[in-house]
């Protein structure tokens, strides 16, 4: 079952996993963690995977202006992550998500794409259901 994310809803544990699959190469603090899951959850948009009673997954992000067009409303994704066992369900998450977004009449939907093991995979998903490469982003220390 997908639904809309409540407040009390741990994603907490979920949240950890994707990090370590994104490979990340900062580390991250625990608290901002927890910090950014509420601020998606309060003013942002969450679905979340259930099965027998338990979260297995959720995509969610923020939703803001377009910054050059404020008349155009935006999704931002922020994490999107399904336990392995479950790796189905993240096209329901997707199909959920675009559904809701269309209801809300959010104008675009920006997704990530992360330089790890689903790269290629999540990359022609991406493609197959048109969205645009946009750039690309490099880290370092400094």
């Amino acid at each position: 079952m997908i639904r809309p994310a409540v407040y009390s809803d741990d994603l907490y544990p979920l949240a950890v996993e994707f990090y370590k699959n994104a490979n990340f190469p900062v580390e991250y603090d625990e608290q901002d963690l927890r910090d950014i899951l509420n601020q998606i959850k309060e003013t942002g948009l969450v679905l979340v995977a259930v099965e027998e009673f338990e979260i297995v997954g959720f995509i969610g992000g923020l939703i803001t202006d377009y910054t050059l067009n404020k008349k155009k409303k935006v999704f931002q994704e922020a994490m999107w992550y399904v336990t392995p066992e479950f790796r189905g369900l993240g096209r329901d998450l997707y199909t959920s998500l675009v559904n809701v977004l269309k209801t809300l009449e959010i104008d675009y939907m920006v997704m990530a794409c992360l330089n790890n093991e689903f790269h290629d995979v999540v990359d022609r998903f991406y493609k197959k259901e048109g969205f645009t490469l946009l750039e690309k982003h490099y880290l370092r220390a400094v």
